[in-house]
């Protein structure tokens, strides 16, 4: 079961593509919402900003394995540290719709450069409270 905090999601979201992995260019374009999975303990977040790391975006060129790369339902989306808000949990989870939450998922799945992504409970935590 998911719970979630609103019904009015959008179907497609503005999403920072790299176009391959031996490019460091962006695209800004357009992306259908993704879809958590609750069994999987995948949490929707509605991200309010996200960060690359330092050389981020030679890893799909200098660590393709590590990274899934090739596969062909990869995107090379990048940002693995984000901030937003929780959308849909599992109904077992601790950070439920509307907690404000911060994390570096695993850049063995898709990044976060979107206006929603997905994220497992257990890259998660609760921003602190003051914390802008």
């Amino acid at each position: 079961m998911t719970t979630t905090a609103s019904s009015s999601l959008p179907s497609t979201i503005r999403t920072l593509l790299q176009p391959s992995a031996i490019s460091t260019d962006l695209i800004l374009t357009t992306h259908p919402l993704p879809t958590a999975t609750p069994n999987a303990s995948e949490h929707l977040i509605r991200i309010h900003a996200f960060a690359p790391c330092a050389g981020e975006l030679l890893w799909p060129k200098n660590f393709p394995s590590a990274l899934n790369i090739p596969s062909p339902t990869r995107k090379l989306i990048p940002c693995y540290d984000f901030s937003g808000t929780v959308v849909t949990a599992p109904s077992s989870s601790p950070f439920q719709p509307g907690t404000e939450v911060y994390a570096r998922t695993n850049p063995g799945r898709t990044g976060i450069a979107s206006e929603y992504g997905i994220a497992l409970t257990g890259e998660l935590a609760v921003k602190p409270r003051g914390l802008g």
